[in-house]
């Protein structure tokens, strides 16, 4: 070993001499920072920038153009003006293609700036020489700069902002395309149309025209009841669209449904309401751009009556868990405002198609609203269709009661103070089975049932000790038994409110 030492001196014992192999995981860093790159003019920083390639020593150590690239990123946050400065040089040099364009350019999604700067970045992104290999970044400024742009900006901007958006359009049809199918086992998995629009050139192009149409309407006095020939055009390109970049588009327009219907009903009724239909080859990607962002009211609920209905055994069968369930808290949303009686298609269509799960969830969205009603609209409610339809699950119509939706219906009792007596009669002849909603007797603990109706709430507890439940079911109960056996109640109801605290063992 001394004649290989003498002759290989930076031959040492290693680190770890009982590996043979191991990986040093550290943080990826830069010789350049943000820092020193701010200390020198832009244009003496960017030969160096456009030539830097690590050595593999440096690369070894943790040193790379990527992270030299995202420190170009954070000095261009922290100083707008040398990050315009650099882009100014990097014309005068022709470096269009470099891929510090990519990095300066998400800088100014999130960057302010004044009147002039404003106009510089304008006349860059207008080069259409960063157009195709910009084409998804480019499209992020713009809705940053017309989402905060002042009055004062905003005229030139936004005809500026819309040329380059026109211009783009191009270069986002032949965005990179994702694999819109998946599978495990052979078994297909569901993919966000919506969350792979946000995140490609047309998607994000469906967006700025969206943002770009808000502000040029607040421009206008008085407020246009449609959009310009300019827009209507814009829109017109997305929806005609051919191919997967046609269908981001159209699922970003889809998630704006409630806007565009707001600001242009004729042209969102001819040009986004049939693409909701079952056998409409949008279907899937406008629903999952809707379940995602869209908003309701009474008004976009009318017009979306027939497709919610229509559209059950397609969300059924072709979406996610996660989407039947927010598909199904929109339906009940709807049908609040709309259903007539619980022979409503609101009711009998849903009941044809639902799988468990979403039975199950239409009875907690149903609570979910119920808790949100005054009593006034509990009442209205129960009269108009709860009433019935808890009276027609009773006797298996449209379909029996499965124990989970047993078990959210009984919640509803504890929401219904505006019918609490007849909503008790209901409950108590449902069948019994197991609870598995720990938390229905939560309300018990504000004590206005407890006063208002005595005899009805004590019915109601004896009746759900016969169901199965779980020690947490009743958890802080006693104090609410012990102030209704304070009240005056009849002997067979007082001994069955003891018989609760003995069986269940509450203290």
């Amino acid at each position: 070993m001394d004649t290989v030492w003498d002759q290989h001196p930076e031959f040492i014992p290693r680190e770890h001499a009982d590996f043979t192999h191991y990986w040093r995981v550290g943080e990826v860093t830069s010789r350049l920072t943000a820092d020193s790159l701010l200390a020198k003019p832009a244009d003496e920083v960017l030969p160096d920038l456009l030539a830097y390639e690590p050595t593999d020593q440096e690369s070894f150590d943790g040193h790379d153009r990527w992270a030299l690239l995202r420190a170009v990123e954070e000095a261009v946050r922290t100083d707008p003006s040398w990050g315009l400065d650099l882009a100014d040089a990097m014309v005068s040099n022709a470096a269009w293609d470099t891929d510090i364009w990519y990095h300066v350019i998400i800088a100014w999604e999130t960057s302010e700036f004044d009147q002039d700067p404003l106009k510089r970045i304008m006349s860059h992104l207008s080069a259409g020489k960063l157009h195709q290999s910009n084409a998804r970044q480019i499209p992020d400024v713009l809705s940053h700069l017309v989402r905060n742009a002042d009055q004062v900006e905003a005229p030139g901007l936004l005809d500026e902002a819309n040329a380059i958006a026109v211009a783009l359009r191009p270069y986002a049809a032949a965005d990179e395309l994702p694999q819109m199918s998946s599978s495990v086992g052979g078994v297909p998995l569901y993919v966000s149309w919506l969350e792979r629009a946000v995140n490609r050139a047309s998607g994000k192009l469906a967006l700025f025209w969206t943002f770009s149409s808000e502000l040029w309407r607040k421009q206008q006095e008085p407020t246009p009841q449609s959009l310009s020939a300019e827009y209507r055009e814009a829109l017109d390109a997305i929806v005609a669209e051919d191919g997967v970049p046609g269908k981001f588009g159209r699922s970003v327009l889809a998630g704006n449904f409630h806007y565009f219907l707001a600001v242009d009903e004729d042209w969102t009724i001819s040009n986004l309401l049939p693409r909701f239909d079952t056998d409409h080859d949008d279907f899937q990607c406008v629903w999952d751009g809707f379940l995602a962002w869209g908003r309701l009211d009474p008004a976009n609920a009318e017009r979306l009556r027939e497709k919610f209905i229509a559209a059950i055994p397609g969300i059924a069968a072709e979406f996610s868990e996660h989407m039947r369930t927010r598909f199904v808290e929109f339906y009940v949303v709807a049908l609040g405002w709309d259903i007539n009686s619980a022979n409503d298609d609101w009711i009998t269509e849903f009941f044809k198609h639902a799988d468990v799960e979403m039975k199950g969830h239409f009875a907690f969205q149903i609570g979910h609203r119920l808790r949100n009603l005054d009593e006034a609209g509990q009442q209205e409610w129960w009269r108009v269709w709860l009433n019935d339809y808890w009276s027609n699950r009773l006797q298996g119509v449209p379909v029996p009661l499965d124990d989970a939706e047993i078990s959210e219906m009984l919640a509803w009792v504890m929401h219904l103070p505006g019918v609490f007596p007849e909503a008790v009669g209901m409950a108590t002849r449902m069948r019994k089975a197991a609870l598995n909603r720990s938390h229905i007797l939560h309300r018990l603990s504000d004590g206005e049932l407890i006063e208002r109706y005595p005899d009805d709430l004590a019915e109601l507890l004896i009746d759900l000790g016969k169901h199965d439940t779980n020690p947490w079911f009743w958890f802080e109960t006693r104090e609410a038994i012990d102030n209704l056996l304070a009240k005056e109640l009849p002997r067979d109801t007082r001994d069955g409110l003891r018989e609760l605290i003995i069986r269940f063992d509450l203290r």
